[in-house]
């Protein structure tokens, strides 16, 4: 053993003699009694003998070291949560393969960088072997083919309201847009001729300035629109739905169908770059869902199953009585919260106490949604909550979160009927995509979900009022269009019940159209409307009969533009246009409609 110098203070003496308590090795001791003479032999100190020896105190050293430890780790949960884990506004690069060059904004051209972050006015351009990927803050992908180039235009993020918009000058990209919340969000990708614009779809496009621009919908629901390239102006607009493609020959003042030709996709399913492209949405998707799960997680802290949730618990009271919130923010925070709570739990697969969790959370919400002053911020709220959901599909537990969220959402909106027709459409794509999926038995309990939730929409149409009455009639003919995919998607599962669902889908969406849809008035005398030689009925049965001397369907569509282009807009010709809807197939009487409308705005 060492000997101890005599003056040594009698605490460093105390310290040695509990050290070899602990009968550790003795080599081990004898290399840290050295240490410990070097390191803190002192001959002196200001501090008193007595405060030395509680500090050094073993019982005192680690109780207190372990309560820094807890209280750290309790803080930077309840505390710091939220804001840590919320998506950045950036836009990156991701580089496949090759040297893609890029050019930003009043600069040369330079190589590009692995993970460089883009800014708006930035252009990127491939070379024959090159492929890259640009990553936007809301989860959406855009691939870029090789020899392509491509300019970031705009992009902005703002709460929940996001915009993105491409310029593709000439070459391919692939185009994998997620849903988005807001109904002011959007993505666009103009061309020279085209502009092409969804909040939620996965679509091709290949374009050059002398060349037609071919479009892809691979699913959901895209708006298309021809532009004249000289003014730039919109020459005409359309809605393409997943699984057909449309093509964009010349940009001059002509009718949609002179222009665009929508057709079914066939072969383009079976190239290397639509399978490889699809491939890496399924990997995306896949990763997506781990990030979810992760920020889920993150935000919620410590949960009411871990052993440190009670100290957490009362940490918050403790900053809760020190800040003083007001009442609406402390209701909002303990919603909120409760919220967290239970998507974490789900996320860690503990479904029973998420479920338990879940009825407090929504009792919660419940309680609140009627006060006015904090109304606003409740919706707020919820709509944050859903957008960590617009992924989720049928069958798993994270779906029945997002059904909850609807429901609440129905519960405090002012215009239920509005939310009724949306969640339609949103049912719609989910259906889409488990047919995608390979699970046409979970489409089939959607698409019964689906007709019971029209039948509520049938029964209070009425009560919509007049200035929503246009922008609900445009979603509905977005649903026909939608149907009209899903006919193909069903055709392949080759089940009878199946389409007999899509079709009665089909049809109450024409019933709720023609609810919606302005109806002339009724003349006093009925016997005047009959013997006109003029009627409605008459010039209906004429235009019907011109459309019919064409036997194609596209000489018909064509035709049938034609002559709606002719009709003049003023409100005598409603009662025409009603009576030619009555004559016409249920897939051609949207064309009518948008005409009807177009005459009761004007």
């Amino acid at each position: 053993m060492l000997r101890i110098r005599q003056e040594k203070s009698s605490w460093l003496e105390d310290v040695l003699y509990d050290f070899q308590k602990i009968h550790p090795a003795d080599t081990f001791q004898i290399m840290s009694k050295e240490r410990l003479l070097s390191k803190i032999a002192r001959p002196t100190s200001f501090v008193p003998q007595w405060v030395r020896r509680f500090l050094l105190n073993k019982k005192f050293f680690s109780l207190a070291t372990s309560f820094g430890i807890l209280f750290v780790s309790i803080f930077s949960f309840s505390v710091y949560t939220p804001q840590t884990v919320e998506a950045s506004n950036s836009v990156y690069l991701v580089i496949t393969n090759g040297d893609p060059i890029i050019k930003p904004l009043g600069q040369n051209w330079k190589m590009a960088q692995q993970l460089q972050e883009l800014n708006i006015g930035d252009t990127i351009q491939t070379d024959h072997d090159d492929i890259v990927e640009i990553h936007f803050f809301d989860s959406s992908v855009t691939r870029l083919a090789n020899n392509t180039e491509l300019t970031i235009t705009d992009f902005f993020k703002e709460s929940l309201d996001e915009k993105i918009e491409l310029k593709l000058k000439n070459g391919r990209t692939w185009n994998k847009v997620i849903q988005a919340v807001s109904n002011s969000s959007d993505f666009t990708v103009n061309t020279h001729n085209s502009s092409v614009s969804t909040k939620n779809a996965t679509f091709d496009i290949l374009a050059g300035t002398n060349q037609p621009t071919s479009i892809n919908v691979v699913d959901h629901l895209i708006d298309v629109k021809i532009l004249q390239s000289e003014a730039n102006s919109v020459v005409a607009k359309t809605k393409v739905a997943g699984g057909y493609k449309v093509e964009v020959k010349v940009s001059s003042e002509k009718t949609v169908a002179q222009t665009a030709q929508i057709k079914p996709i066939e072969n383009e399913y079976t190239n290397d770059w639509f399978t490889e492209n699809k491939e890496k949405d399924k990997i995306h998707l896949d990763n997506l869902e781990k990030k979810r799960e992760e920020k889920i997680i993150a935000a919620a802290g410590i949960l009411p199953n871990s052993p440190l949730y009670p100290v957490k618990k009362g940490l918050e009271e403790a900053k809760n009585v020190i800040t003083n919130p007001d009442q609406s923010t402390e209701k909002l925070e303990k919603i909120t919260k409760k919220f967290r709570q239970a998507a974490a739990l789900s996320a860690k697969a503990e479904y029973s106490e998420s479920n338990v969790i879940l009825e407090e959370f929504k009792n919660l919400f419940q309680e609140a949604k009627n006060e006015t002053a904090l109304k606003p911020q409740l919706e707020k709220a919820l709509a944050e909550m859903q957008n960590d959901y617009t992924t989720v599909l049928p069958g798993t537990q994270e779906y029945k979160i997002k059904e909850l969220l609807r429901e609440l959402e129905l519960q405090i909106t002012d215009q239920p009927e509005s939310v009724l027709i949306k969640r339609t459409a949103e049912k719609l794509f989910e259906a889409q995509d488990l047919f995608e999926n390979g699970t046409p038995e979970l489409a089939e309990n959607l698409l019964v979900s689906i007709s019971q939730n029209q039948t509520s929409i049938l029964n209070s149409t009425g009560a919509i009022v007049a200035e929503h009455k246009k922008t609900f009639i445009l979603q509905k003919t977005e649903e026909l269009q939608i149907l009209q995919a899903l006919k193909e998607d069903v055709k392949s599962a080759e089940s009878d019940k199946l389409a007999s669902l899509v079709d009665t889908i089909h049809q109450n969406t024409i019933q709720e159209i023609n609810k919606l849809t302005p109806q002339p008035k009724k003349p006093l005398k009925k016997h005047i409307v009959t013997v006109q030689k003029d009627d409605p009925k008459t010039r209906a049965q004429e235009f019907i009969n011109k459309v019919n001397i064409y036997k194609t369907q596209r000489g018909q569509n064509n035709q049938m533009l034609s002559l709606l282009k002719k009709i003049p807009n003023n409100k005598k010709q409603i009662a025409t246009l009603t009576e030619i809807k009555k004559l016409l197939p249920v897939e051609k009487q949207y064309l009518i409609t948008q005409k009807i409308l177009e005459i009761t705005n004007k």
